[in-house]
């Protein structure tokens, strides 16, 4: 895939993510719906860190800010070493990392609204669970 077919591919899940966030958000009384008890769309205020986690530190943004530059080094690295799946992986994660750390500084909380069984994500999370897989493909592969 040519490289600018990765930056619209990117930009739109970035888009879609936000789009998202702002519908949920815009719902009378959090709206949403369920499927039964497996999935649902509905509003989830995360006030927590990663996974749900509490926060453990008043400095927990200034470490996410150091680890987004360390990702920004690594994946201008992995861009001049021509590693895609890496730099695609990297600049997935920084992107849904950014969107959340922008909710956080907009909101107080990250906007979750995809219900999967007992866990809550939003687009932004998938697409850092895609880029990490990525990344680790990318890893893998660079190993063999």
């Amino acid at each position: 895939m040519p490289v600018p077919v990765y930056f619209i591919l990117i930009g739109g899940l970035a888009i879609v993510d936000r789009v998202l966030k702002i519908w949920i958000l815009s719902l009378p009384d959090s709206g949403g719906f369920f499927v039964g008890d497996l999935f649902g769309i509905k509003l989830f205020e995360n006030i927590g860190a990663i996974f749900g986690l509490p926060k453990i530190s008043p400095f927990f943004e200034i470490v996410v800010i150091i680890i987004g530059a360390l990702l920004v080094g690594t994946a201008i690295s992995a861009w001049r070493k021509k590693e895609n799946l890496l730099f695609l992986g990297l600049i997935l994660i920084l992107l849904g990392g950014m969107s959340n750390f922008l909710d956080r500084l907009l909101y107080g909380f990250v906007v979750d609204m995809i219900h999967f069984g007992p866990s809550v994500w939003n687009a932004a999370d998938i697409m850092i669970g895609a880029g990490f897989a990525l990344s680790v493909i990318q890893v893998l592969r660079k190993r063999q």
